[in-house]
């Protein structure tokens, strides 16, 4: 997100035993009939639950609709973890249950592991290992302002984050979701390091898309030569270089104390939460407040909003998803149809990329469809994970 700039044990209804009262309400999904429903037994032990979509409405083992309760458990929702020197700050439940596939939740630019209230629970109840974590410089993870060994903040670096996470961790492969900047940033990590990737999601996912005559297809897959950069590119050269960088910094802090007023987080989720704003509330709008007013918040923001520049690895999304396509990494595309920000167009220059219309799924929702339209998202989500883990089964 962008706002500060089922597999499993089948859920009879009620809330189950993580607060959640699971539910989804969509049109039929593909390779189910209408008014069907079916169960089996993978090989990994994890119960596969359709339920019936009579009417176009999910029933039987899913409620009507995704409720959390907000009083997330600490010990679930607040553990760290120490990478490179830095506290990282992650979310996990169902960890216990190595037979489960694992799915990592990366969350957007300002956000945090909280982003995912309303979907981290509902995977984990379903039976897979469900991690979230907060990227370097964003939500309750460390803020230095050069991360060690890097010259910078940029994808390079939360590329490499989230792939020692996995290796460390999760111990096992993961299917690696992300919203927006991390979308970005998991979509790096699917095309350097493909070993750990068990299928991928982008949700409204970010990153710099070229012309197709504009794309360099001579570049490394090395993780070693993600970072373009030899020296900090804040680091002033000269006097006229010092001045500038002052002046730059008194006007992007007089802009981070506008947007770290609770009015202003309001109004700008509001913005991306276009078709229904019931799920910007005062849990979401204070687990922002909360990073935001972390130690050397306002140094990760100016280097990461004001130095855009520097958040790119060199890389284009028409390079990276090529390289998914030839690593045949299962991807697909959960897409916020109504994003102010990342509109459909990007997304469709994707899939031509990708070379697959069916990895496209529309939800009505904004830039952060996971947030706003959990229902819909969940079960996107769900049935398209339920697939691929039954063709591994096969």
């Amino acid at each position: 997100m962008s706002s500060l700039g089922f597999i499993g044990a089948s859920v009879s209804g009620g809330f189950n035993n993580v607060g959640v009262e699971i539910c989804v309400k969509k049109s039929q999904p593909r390779a189910v009939k209408a008014g069907s429903s079916r169960r089996s037994l993978n090989k990994s032990g994890v119960v596969f639950a359709v339920a019936d979509t009579k009417d176009g409405i999910m029933s039987t083992d899913l409620k009507k609709k995704t409720e959390l309760n907000y009083k997330r458990n600490p010990q679930d929702w607040r553990k760290t973890w120490v990478w490179n020197g830095h506290s990282i700050r992650y979310a996990v439940m169902n960890e216990n249950n190595r037979q489960g596939p694992a799915i990592v939740l990366v969350h957007g630019f300002g956000a945090s592991a909280d982003h995912f209230r309303y979907n981290l629970p509902v995977l984990a109840s379903m039976g897979y290992r469900t991690y979230a974590i907060d990227m370097l410089g964003f939500g309750l993870s460390d803020k230095p302002t050069i991360p060690n060994t890097f010259s910078t903040y940029g994808a390079f670096v939360w590329m490499e984050q989230i792939a020692s996470f996995i290796k460390e961790i999760v111990q096992s492969d993961a299917y690696l979701l992300g919203n927006s900047l991390g979308g970005y940033s998991v979509l790096n990590v699917a095309a350097f390091y493909p070993e750990l990737t068990r299928g991928l999601i982008l949700v409204n996912s970010a990153g710099p898309i070229v012309a197709p005559e504009q794309v360099d297809f001579d570049v490394s897959w090395n993780p070693a030569d993600a970072d373009p950069h030899t020296k900090d590119p804040f680091q002033a050269e000269d006097f006229l270089g010092v001045v500038q960088d002052a002046f730059k910094r008194i006007i992007s802090f007089a802009g981070f104390l506008l947007i770290r007023r609770k009015t202003r987080i309001e109004k700008v989720l509001r913005q991306v939460y276009p078709d229904d704003q019931s799920n910007v509330n005062e849990d979401i709008v204070n687990f922002i407040l909360e990073a935001a007013y972390t130690d050397n918040a306002f140094e990760v923001f100016y280097r990461t909003a004001i130095g855009g520049r520097a958040m790119r690895t060199g890389y284009t999304v028409n390079n990276l998803c090529d390289r998914i396509k030839k690593m045949n990494i299962p991807t697909t595309l959960i897409w916020g149809v109504n994003d102010p920000w990342i509109t459909s167009e990007r997304a469709d220059k994707m899939v031509q990329i990708l070379g697959s219309k069916d990895c496209f799924v529309p939800i009505t929702a904004g830039h952060c469809a996971h947030d706003e339209n959990p229902q819909d998202f969940n079960h996107a989500l769900l049935m398209w994970l339920e697939s691929q883990e039954r063709s591994r089964s096969d």
